[in-house]
């Protein structure tokens, strides 16, 4: 009695011990997720902003490349 009541607290203990490693993973998971959408946010803000700062500069009439935009 007295070992199959030990064996159910290890079982006990391994099962909470999984969860709880799992539930950790799975959270870190979610963060980094997280993490990865905002730093593309980001990125695709800061493209936008200068593409459109780079129209605002530029004439009317769009430059043939680039650089022209910045040698008036």
């Amino acid at each position: 009695m007295i070992t199959h009541v030990l064996t159910i607290k290890r079982f006990f203990f391994f099962f909470f011990f999984f969860f709880f490693f799992v539930v950790i993973i799975i959270i870190n998971i979610i963060i980094i997720i997280i993490i990865i959408i905002i730093i593309i946010i980001i990125i695709i803000s800061i493209i936008i902003i200068i593409v459109i700062i780079i129209i605002t500069f530029s004439d009317i009439n769009p430059p043939s490349n680039a650089g022209e935009c910045f040698m008036t």
